[in-house]
């Protein structure tokens, strides 16, 4: 499991909501409860096109946390394919480009993301259905 450095705070990089799908979401609600940080939890074992709905609702609550001037977190239990599905759907929002190219981004930002083909095709729907 991705875990953060020993002495990371959510707080000191002003992050107040955090988005996970881990296993582990009834300890990690007590502690961020403890923390004051809002949490929503998505139980996913792979995104696939029938998810696409939920990446949606997942990137409409980065998308209102940005608007709020909040700062996000995502995270999955390794922190690696889930976590890069929605980090590339929301750049693809955010930056208005295509799935693959959102992808390419996020590699350069993130080099550790992996993506499978189902989710690489997931990325490309929903960034094909924000031109719709």
């Amino acid at each position: 499991m991705s875990l953060p450095p020993g002495g990371f705070s959510w707080r000191e990089f002003m992050i107040c909501l955090l988005l996970c799908s881990v296993s582990l979401f009834l300890y990690i609600c007590v502690v961020f409860d403890r923390l004051a940080l809002k949490h929503h939890f998505y139980p996913v074992d792979e995104f696939t096109i029938g998810d696409l709905e939920m990446v949606r609702e997942i990137v409409n609550i980065i998308a209102a946390a940005e608007t709020n001037g909040e700062k996000c977190g995502v995270h999955c239990q390794f922190g690696q394919m889930r976590t890069g599905t929605i980090l590339a759907a929301y750049l693809a929002y955010h930056n208005k480009v295509n799935g693959k190219e959102a992808i390419k981004l996020l590699s350069k930002m993130r080099p550790k993301s992996l993506f499978s083909p189902e989710s690489e095709k997931v990325i490309c729907a929903f960034a094909a259905s924000l031109n719709n």
